[in-house]
């Protein structure tokens, strides 16, 4: 559990040009995993690559939706 000041400062970080700055990484990040072609030696393994990608990117939003709920605990 975070503590109030270390809330404000991820407070401050979300309402800042910086914050911008993340999505956007994040935005590549996530085309970049998303045009990785999962093709695998079988059906199995192009499933689970695809799966993979897939968690990948929730993984992602999940974070940073994760730090946005932080600050409003």
């Amino acid at each position: 559990m975070l503590n109030r000041q270390e809330k404000d400062q991820i407070k401050h970080l979300i309402t800042s040009p910086q914050w911008d700055t993340l999505l956007r990484l994040r935005d590549i990040f996530i085309k970049e995993i998303q045009d990785r072609h999962p093709i695998g030696d079988t059906e199995w393994d192009t499933l689970k690559q695809t799966l993979e990608k897939e968690y990948e990117v929730q993984g992602i939003n999940r974070f940073l939706q994760r730090i946005i709920e932080e600050t409003n605990a």
